[in-house]
């Protein structure tokens, strides 16, 4: 992936409150990451959320993932288009 991808350090995350984070990457970040996944194309991808501190040193991540792809039939290899709420 290119170095805009989403990188959180866990020694910068706060362990009093919540920190928040939305991941929407560009045409180029959404190739890159269609090619490495094996798909023919990644047409929306949008992760957003927060890490929250729990715990003296863990945290916990809740997060939404909503993606619109676009895999090869294993048959065919014709485009099957395919959305991901996650």
């Amino acid at each position: 992936m290119t170095e805009s991808a989403l990188r959180l350090r866990t020694a910068t995350l706060s362990h009093r409150k919540a920190t928040r984070f939305h991941w929407q990457p560009g045409p180029d970040e959404r190739r890159a990451l269609a090619g490495v996944l094996g798909l023919q194309a990644i047409d929306l991808l949008d992760f957003r959320g927060e890490i929250r501190p729990e715990g003296r040193e863990d945290f916990r991540l809740e997060g939404e993932l909503v993606a619109d792809v676009v895999q090869s039939c294993v048959i065919s290899l014709a485009p099957v288009p395919a959305r991901i709420e996650e």
